[in-house]
């Protein structure tokens, strides 16, 4: 029986000294007002399944083009608020560059 409490005081101790041991962590929640959040949203973008020859017709030429990489060909077209991923001839993906 004395055997166990000794233990037992021995165990409690060791927990308390770990938890004194841990460093706090504080977190902090940023909160960012929709208004204040950028626009990319407003910039307009071409839609999956356009051509390039729509992309093209549409936004104009493109500041850089590259590609094809892979099988099949996924080109890329950068114009100044966007890129544009097609798959062969069709608009696969769009994003907005972060400005």
């Amino acid at each position: 029986m004395k055997h166990t409490r000794s233990l037992m005081m021995s165990l409690g101790l060791a927990c308390a000294l770990s938890f004194l041991a841990t460093p706090l962590t504080l977190a902090e929640t940023v909160v960012i007002p929709l208004g204040q959040q950028g626009n990319h949203w407003e910039v307009t973008r071409p839609a999956t399944g356009m051509s390039k020859a729509q992309v093209s017709t549409q936004y104009g030429e493109p500041l850089e083009r590259s590609g094809p990489v892979g099988d099949p060909g996924i080109y890329i077209w950068t114009y100044q608020k966007f890129k544009v991923y097609f798959e062969g001839e069709r608009v696969i993906h769009s994003v907005v560059i972060a400005q």
